[in-house]
């Protein structure tokens, strides 16, 4: 019996080593998942303040008056976010789509072309801000690259997507938040001034 004890114990105490190792190693790798998530949000906010030469040169061929119509149905449709009105939002994509059709260079427009699409298709205005969020990525990109006539505010929210934080574009310096309407209006910050060359 006291044999059969102690090979009960010697296993007892080996299954708690198992388990306990299983454990370290869950946690490292825990640990490990929530270190690359820590980076890749880091590197998706480097994203948003950094600037990709090569990116905004595809924009370089499209006219100046082309870049400013883009811009200005861009600002209505932010300024619809801002309302929280998806009726205004889809106009003013469709007023994207119809300058980009019109344009000699509507194959480099198309995944502008594509978002503008996506929220004239939509009356969700969460599915709109998550399009306005990938347009806002194009028309920066143009404005760096052409002149379109006007100065402009790039405009970051730490708190847009659940934290993951979002950029926009404004003609005026004051903060209202097109991802959050009237729920969150001043949140965000002027994070670069661009202007008209």
């Amino acid at each position: 019996m006291k044999l059969n004890m102690k090979y009960f114990y010697i296993i007892l105490v080996l299954a708690f080593s198992i388990a306990a190792c299983d454990s370290k190693k869950h946690n490292d790798s825990a640990e490990a998942t929530h270190h690359d998530t820590e980076h890749a949000r880091e590197d998706n906010d480097n994203s948003h303040t950094t600037d990709d030469s090569d990116a905004t040169s595809q924009y370089a061929s499209i006219n100046e008056d082309e870049a400013s119509n883009l811009l200005d149905a861009y600002l209505s449709l932010k300024d619809a976010l801002v309302q929280s009105s998806s009726e205004l939002a889809q106009n003013a994509a469709k007023e994207i789509t119809k300058v980009v059709e019109g344009s000699s260079e509507s194959q480099l427009l198309s995944g502008l072309m594509k978002d503008a699409n996506q929220i004239a298709q939509t009356d969700e205005m969460e599915k709109i801000r998550t399009h306005f969020e990938d347009l806002s990525q194009h028309i920066y990109k143009m404005v760096k690259a052409k002149d379109t006539g006007k100065t402009v505010y790039k405009q970051y929210c730490p708190m847009a997507f659940d934290n993951e934080g979002a950029f926009w574009l404004s003609s005026e310096e004051e903060i209202k938040n097109p991802y959050f309407g009237d729920r969150m209006l001043r949140c965000g910050k002027v994070q670069e001034t661009l202007s008209s060359k």
